[in-house]
C-alpha cells in the first residue's frame, strides 16, 4: 500500500504533462509557463484544504495521552472495530495505562546516529539522496534532451517545439507509472533490497544508453538516435520506479520502531531533498561546463553508488 501511495507521484507527472500540452495547444504565447504554474498552485491549494480535515495518526495521539481524539481517528479508519476502539477511551482514563503509553521523553534526531540505528539511518538516507540527484536531474533534462535532438523531426517555432517536447516527455512519463505498477507487484515478492539494487543497476544502464545516444548524435545534429534515447529514458524511469523510488519511501517506517518512524522518515526525506536540490540547480551548471554526455555519465556513477550503498547496508533490512 505504501508503494501504491508513492505511485500516485507518476499520475501527477502525467497530469502535469497533459496540462502542459493543453496550454501549449490553446494558449499561443511564450508566457504559457505562467499559466502552468497557476494550475499547479491551484492544485496545491486544493490539497492544503483537504489536509485540514485529516486526523492525526491515532498512535501519535495515544502517545500524547489524547485518547478521545485517538478514538475518533480510529473510528474514522476502522468503523467496524467500534467496540474495541471505544475500549481505548475507557483504558485511557486509567492513569496506569496512560503512563505506560506516554513516552518519557522524545529521543530526538541524535538517536539515529547511535550504534543501534546508525547503519539503518545510512540505508534509508544515502540511497534516497543519490536517487533524487538522478531523478530530479534526469527529469529536468528530459525535455532539454528531447528538444536538443528535435523529436518533431522538423524545424518549427518555439511553442510548436515545446509542444513536441511535452508530448515526448508525456510518452516517457507513462513508463514512470508502469514502473510503479511493477513495483507494487515485485517489491512484496522479491524484497525491498533486491528491487532497490535492481533498480539502481537499471538506472545506471539507462544513463549509459542515453550517454551513448547523445554522443553519437554529433552534437544533436540529427534524430537518427531517437529510439536509443527513448530506450535510455524508458529503462531509467521504469526501473527507478520499480526499484528505489518505491523502496526508499517504505524503508524508514519498516526499519525503525514506532516512536522513531516519523523522525527517521523525516531525516531520510530531508537528506533526499538535498540531493534533489543538487540535481535541479547544480546539474545545469555542470551541463553548461562539460556538456550533456558528461552529466549523463555522472548520473550513471550516482546510480552505481546507490547500488553499492544498498548492497553494503542492505543486511539491516532483516525482514527482506
Amino acid at each position: 500500500m505504501m508503494v501504491a501511495i508513492i505511485a500516485c507521484q507518476s499520475v501527477g507527472m502525467l497530469l502535469a504533462a497533459v496540462i502542459a500540452l493543453l496550454l501549449l495547444k490553446n494558449v499561443h504565447s511564450v508566457q504559457t509557463w505562467r499559466f502552468f504554474l497557476v494550475t499547479e498552485g491551484a492544485i496545491a491549494v486544493l490539497f492544503f484544504l483537504l489536509r485540514l480535515s485529516e486526523p492525526d495518526s491515532p498512535h501519535w495521539l495515544m502517545t500524547r495521552g489524547r485518547f478521545p481524539e485517538a478514538t475518533q481517528a480510529f473510528l474514522r479508519i476502522m468503523p467496524e472495530q467500534r467496540e474495541a476502539v471505544l475500549q481505548i477511551t475507557t483504558d485511557g482514563g486509567d492513569p496506569n495505562v496512560a503512563n505506560s503509553v506516554l513516552p518519557p521523553k522524545s529521543p530526538g534526531i541524535a538517536i539515529l546516529f547511535s550504534r543501534d540505528y546508525r547503519a539503518r539511518a545510512m540505508l534509508v538516507a544515502i540511497p534516497w539522496f543519490l536517487m533524487d540527484i538522478a531523478t530530479y536531474g534526469v527529469g529536468l533534462f528530459t525535455p532539454i534532451i528531447l528538444g536538443a535532438i528535435d523529436v518533431s523531426g522538423k524545424r518549427v517555432g518555439v511553442i510548436a517545439r515545446d509542444f513536441a517536447d511535452a508530448r515526448g516527455s508525456a510518452a516517457i512519463d507513462l513508463f514512470l507509472l508502469l514502473g510503479f505498477l511493477v513495483g507494487i507487484w515485485a517489491v512484496p515478492r522479491f524484497g525491498r533490497i533486491r528491487m532497490q539494487a535492481i533498480g539502481f543497476a537499471g538506472m545506471a544502464f539507462g544513463m549509459l544508453l542515453l550517454m551513448i545516444a547523445v554522443s553519437l548524435s554529433n552534437s544533436f545534429a540529427g534524430a537518427g538516435n531517437i529510439p536509443l534515447v527513448f530506450a535510455g529514458f524508458i529503462l531509467f524511469n521504469l526501473l527507478m520506479n520499480a526499484g528505489p523510488n518505491s523502496t526508499t519511501f517504505t524503508l524508514a517506517p519498516i526499519l525503525f520502531p514506532t516512536q522513531l518512524r516519523g523522525t527517521a522518515s523525516g531525516f531520510a526525506a530531508g537528506v533526499a531533498k538535498i540531493g534533489a536540490t543538487l540535481g535541479v540547480f547544480v546539474l545545469p551548471i555542470l551541463k553548461a561546463k562539460f556538456g550533456v554526455p558528461a552529466v549523463l555519465g555522472m548520473m550513471a556513477v550516482v546510480s552505481v553508488l546507490g547500488l553499492v550503498v544498498t548492497l553494503i547496508f542492505g543486511h539491516e533490512d532483516k525482514e527482506d
